[in-house]
């Protein structure tokens, strides 16, 4: 495996993923983005809590009120959410759901 150093950079590159096979992970032991182009790959590994902080910050930052693709983005990212939360224990979904229940605004008046 090749590895090159990136930094110091002194010009600004960028890499167009557009027709590439792009594939991201996040797990307990490490995170990374693959790029393919069927016949190279570029793998950057990316610390786990930087790339979990990371999307958190994009997801409060996304402004999704004119953009109906962000909106089904964060309808699925939801599902998906909960979906896995199901798999916890019970105490820990009660907790959870009681915090969406007291924390999601509505047009009615909570009491």
């Amino acid at each position: 495996m090749n590895t090159i150093n990136l930094f110091p950079v002194e010009t600004l590159q960028t890499l167009d993923t557009n027709k590439k096979n792009v594939r991201v992970s996040i797990d307990s032991y490490n995170s990374y983005v693959k790029i393919s182009d069927g016949s190279n790959e570029l793998n950057i590994i990316i610390d786990s809590e930087i790339m979990q902080a990371e999307i958190l910050k994009n997801v409060l930052n996304m402004n999704f009120e004119y953009s109906e693709s962000k909106k089904r983005f964060l309808k699925q990212l939801f599902k998906n959410t909960v979906e896995q939360l199901n798999k916890l224990k019970e105490e820990e979904k009660d907790e959870l759901a009681s915090y969406f229940v007291n924390n999601i605004s509505t047009s009615e008046v909570k009491n």
